[in-house]
């Protein structure tokens, strides 16, 4: 076999935890299935002539059982069984695999310390054992994708548990995250712990993730009623969005032509800098399918609009911070070269319009795959899209907010009872608390004093 093949048919294990990494992680198997030809009860709806040389890229994400079903590389996790029982009764329900499912019989009401220790404790060894039979069925594992939110204690608590534990059994392998941050106002962050959740965990990712990427509600839902015109956007409104970009970032991974082989390996080399292992995500075009579109944007223009603090899905100013590194990947059936190639070398010096960059890691990809939207969903059909994957000083604008929240209530020891009361200690909090408020937001302000 050749080496480059080998690379392509490295495979993906994608672990959902919590409601919010459940049901992302539902939305993005939605259109995967879509851009695959995969019905909801995993068989392939078309069969392309001469498909076979190709089915090792397709492979990566799922596998093929013996009646010739595919089935996505994938386990959901929850301490509460309300959101697994609404997957498996959905449209996609038939997809998966029963043993794919784990949960509990209890919630973690929030609360990290029962996530990571009281109920997560209980189900960390069977979770671990389905994993071990996912890898089992890889030839060539290339890491794990993981789905969660930070606000709640299964997303952050039990995450965080099972992040360490793949860090001791597969040291070698790439772990990368999706996830969803608590959002600048309450309006999508209604508990009042989500601060001492969210440092809690993110010290875990810090830690155990080889990068991060952010997002959060309110970010999202802004772009929701500003580019499809969706007054009150719901939580399917937003995970079919974000599902897009992660889609657009995935999809190199899943199908040949791509002009850079993107494994985890090179996804997090390409993405994060040293200890700044947390990123942000922009996507353009946001087309409503309400309206007509006569335009076709070029890359240029999708690469500036994709570049606006306006179009990422985190609540930070990339313009008032320095870019380390920046992965733009451009995607359409459509795709010239060149004019790719002077999109991304435009947007590179633009320091005159508050874009600095540490150093030259600017890396772009191109897929030659046509662009995919869920049919009668809320985005039009596009011929081309771009996402950004930007590695900014910014980002600590999340973690000062949050860090401030945290503060308030730890230097009054509110709420701490119910986390020592679980099996936490306070060193536990302090510990957090200075590695992520601390060195890390520090360590972005020492890059922005850089010189370029």
């Amino acid at each position: 076999m050749m080496k480059e093949e080998e690379e392509y048919k490295k495979e993906f294990i994608s672990i959902h935890i919590g409601q919010t990494g459940i049901n992302l992680g539902n939305s993005c198997w939605e259109l995967y299935c879509l851009e695959h030809g995969i019905q909801p009860d995993g068989m392939q709806s078309t069969t392309e002539d001469g498909d076979d040389d190709g089915d090792y890229r397709f492979r990566t994400f799922f596998s093929e059982t013996s009646s010739g079903k595919f089935v996505p590389r994938a386990l959901f996790i929850d301490l509460e069984p309300s959101v697994i029982d609404e997957v498996k009764s959905g449209t996609n329900g038939q997809l998966y695999n029963p043993q794919q499912f784990i949960c509990g019989k209890e919630d973690a009401g929030n609360n990290f310390a029962r996530g990571y220790y009281t109920l997560g404790g209980k189900i960390i060894g069977e979770c671990l054992d389905r994993i071990r039979k996912l890898v089992d069925d890889c030839s060539n594992l290339s890491g794990f994708v993981i789905f969660n939110s930070v606000s709640g204690g299964t997303g952050s608590g039990f995450c965080s548990l099972l992040l360490e534990s793949l860090s001791t059994e597969y040291e070698p392998k790439e772990k990368i995250a999706f996830t969803v941050y608590p959002s600048p106002d309450d309006e999508f962050s209604p508990s009042i712990l989500d601060s001492y959740n969210t440092i809690l965990a993110s010290y875990s990712l810090k830690e155990h993730s080889n990068v991060t990427l952010m997002f959060d509600n309110v970010s999202v839902s802004d772009i929701c009623r500003r580019s499809l015109d969706i007054e009150n956007p719901t939580y399917v409104n937003m995970n079919r969005l974000v599902s897009q970009a992660i889609s657009s970032l995935t999809v190199s991974m899943r199908f040949e032509g791509s002009t850079f082989n993107q494994n985890l390996r090179s996804f997090c080399d390409s993405t994060c800098l040293g200890l700044i292992r947390f990123v942000g995500c922009s996507y353009v075009p946001v087309l409503s399918a309400k309206e007509v579109q006569h335009k076709q944007h070029s890359f240029v223009e999708l690469t500036n609009a994709a570049l606006e603090p306006s179009s990422y899905m985190v609540k930070c100013d990339p313009y008032k911070g320095m870019y380390m590194k920046n992965l733009i990947v451009y995607r359409g059936d459509d795709v010239d070269f060149d004019e790719v190639d002077s999109a991304a070398s435009m947007a590179r010096p633009r320091t005159g319009s508050g874009f600095h960059y540490f150093d030259t890691s600017y890396r772009s990809g191109i897929n030659y795959v046509p662009v995919t939207v869920y049919p009668g969903g809320d985005l039009a059909t596009v011929q081309r899209e771009v996402c950004v994957v930007s590695c900014t000083t910014s980002i600590q604008d999340v973690f000062t907010r949050i860090s401030h929240k945290f503060n308030h209530m730890y230097v009054k020891k509110d709420f701490l009872h119910s986390y020592f009361c679980e099996g936490m200690e306070e060193y536990e909090f302090s510990e957090a608390y200075e590695e992520i408020a601390t060195k890390l937001v520090k360590l972005c302000q020492v890059f922005e004093n850089e010189d370029p």
